[in-house]
């Protein structure tokens, strides 16, 4: 068998190979298209700040270090800030200063945003349950 040819794609050989990774990524665009559009949008939030408002709202303390929050989000410090700027002017996040090391930063869900992470779950289940459905 001779190599594959640059024009071609890795496993073209085996065309169910080709067609089970194509339909999957057709499936995971078109539940994140719904996704964004019925449950994300229905509480006015992007990926980032639903991903951190989640994260928020489940924290088994009540609250995050930046540090924690990013490491967990895979968002860069600069970047989270930016999001838990965006929580905090909606009242969904509130941000204080560690009293027992006063250089770390916390970030609580305050009870909005535990309102809004509960309907955006709520929300993303049902999507998530119509998807399964799909299948």
């Amino acid at each position: 068998m001779s190599p594959a040819s640059p024009s071609r794609v890795a496993g073209q050989d085996a065309p169910g190979s080709l067609r089970g990774a194509l339909d999957l990524l057709s499936r995971a665009r078109a539940l994140s298209c719904a996704l964004e559009r019925r449950s994300l949008s229905s509480v006015d939030l992007g990926w980032a700040d639903a991903e951190a408002l989640l994260r928020l709202a489940g924290a088994k303390s009540g609250k995050h270090t930046m540090s924690q929050l990013a490491e967990a989000s895979g968002f860069s410090q600069s970047g989270l800030s930016r999001v838990v700027d965006r929580l905090e002017r909606r009242g969904l996040a509130m941000r204080s200063k560690d009293g027992l090391d006063r250089r770390r930063m916390l970030v609580a869900v305050t009870p909005l945003g535990l309102t809004v992470a509960n309907d955006l779950l709520a929300s993303l289940q049902q999507e998530s349950a119509v998807f399964a459905g799909r299948r």
